[in-house]
């Protein structure tokens, strides 16, 4: 088992590893940055690495950030792991790491407020003005 703190270290090869990069974003999302780039762009390892840490959003291709599913699955996995022990994560929504079109669905920003109430100063303004 290999420490998210140290993976920035690895080989590239290590950073390739699917399974290697999961099990230490599911040490720590953060980690997620370190993975190869065809990792971050992997839509479906994106899906399966949110579901572990919905902070791991940060680090997927903006084109997976704007993806409907992927932030709905994101969501999910903040309520299964609601504080990470880094205080700094009470403050933060999954919606600070998505893309600006899922920060303006309407579906999206309710589910997030469920989560954390602080998620709404990160829904579009269209959606900070809408008073349903």
């Amino acid at each position: 088992r290999l420490d998210g703190n140290a993976f920035e270290y690895a080989s590239e090869a290590l950073k390739e590893d699917r399974e290697a990069v999961l099990d230490a974003v599911n040490e720590h999302y953060a980690t997620l940055r370190f993975a190869s780039k065809d990792l971050r762009e992997d839509r479906n390892f994106i899906l399966e690495a949110v579901r572990l840490n919905g902070f791991a959003l940060q680090f997927a291709s903006p084109e997976i950030q704007n993806d409907k599913e992927v932030v709905l699955r994101a969501i999910e996995g903040r309520l299964r792991r609601p504080y990470s022990g880094d205080y700094r994560s009470r403050d933060l929504s999954v919606l600070d790491f998505a893309g600006k079109d899922v920060r303006n669905d309407k579906d999206v920003v309710l589910q997030a407020l469920e989560v954390n109430a602080r998620a709404f100063r990160f829904a579009s303004q269209n959606l900070q003005g809408d008073r349903e």
